[in-house]
Formats: structure tokens, sequence, C-alpha cells
């Protein structure tokens, strides 16, 4: 680097930067969840990524997508040497789904969905409810 250049490291990035990474799409047989997680992973530092999850989930994605292995997202990064901080930072949003979901009747995610076929989503105060014409 130049010597009259400045490096920038942690700027702050704002909400609509990091929504960017839900846009991502897989060229292979991953989910796009899984995708959309891997790419921000790659990307975010860990305090963006912790903002990205809320965005991922309100977005109704699944925080349980695989890949063409049948790996989820703690699989592909569970050997890498950051990987702990972005596991717990999983494990809370799959604890906040079902503290805010009162139908959670499974381990991880919602069993809204798979009975109503529609994607759970997060209301300002932090509740779930489906939308009558969401599909």
């Amino acid at each position: 680097m130049r010597k009259d250049k400045k490096q920038v490291i942690g700027d702050e990035i704002g909400d609509e930067q990091i929504k960017l990474f839900l846009d991502f799409e897989p060229v292979d047989a991953t989910s796009p969840s899984l995708h959309k997680l891997i790419k921000a992973y790659r990307g975010l530092r860990i305090d963006d990524f912790e903002r990205f999850l809320t965005f991922f989930v309100e977005a109704g994605f699944d925080l349980d997508g695989k890949d063409e292995h049948g790996d989820d997202f703690v699989a592909v990064i569970k050997d890498q040497r950051n990987a702990a901080e972005y596991i717990e930072l999983i494990d809370s949003s799959y604890r906040l789904m079902r503290s805010r979901c009162r139908s959670c009747r499974v381990k991880r995610g919602c069993d809204l969905f798979s009975r109503t076929k529609k994607r759970p989503a997060l209301t300002e105060n932090g509740a779930f409810f489906v939308e009558p014409n969401q599909a």
C-alpha cells in the first residue's frame, strides 16, 4: 500500500450493505439459505454477521440449510479458526427463534412453516406471525 494511502479497518457498514448478502444465490446444489450464510461468514466481521443473522431470520431463511453433501453451516465451518464465535451466534439465533415463536415444537427452527407452508416472520416487537397471503 502506498504511504499516502490510509488503511481503513473497522469502518461501520450500514444495514443496506449487510442486507446485500441476502441477494446471493448458489450455482450448485447448495441451499440458498446456506449459501447466503457462507457468503456473509466470509465477507463480514463477527459484529456485522450478528446483525446479518437478524435480517436473515426476518427474511424467513432457514438456519438449517444444507449443501450437496448434507452439511449445514455449522458442519461447514466447524474446523476453521474463528468458527466458535460464529457457531455461538447461530445457536443464539436458534434460541431467539424458539423463544419468540410459541408454536415451536422442534429442536431447531419452527414447525409453523411445516404446518402452514407459510414462512414465519418477525414483527417489530419480536413476535412471529404469518401473513395470510404469504407463501
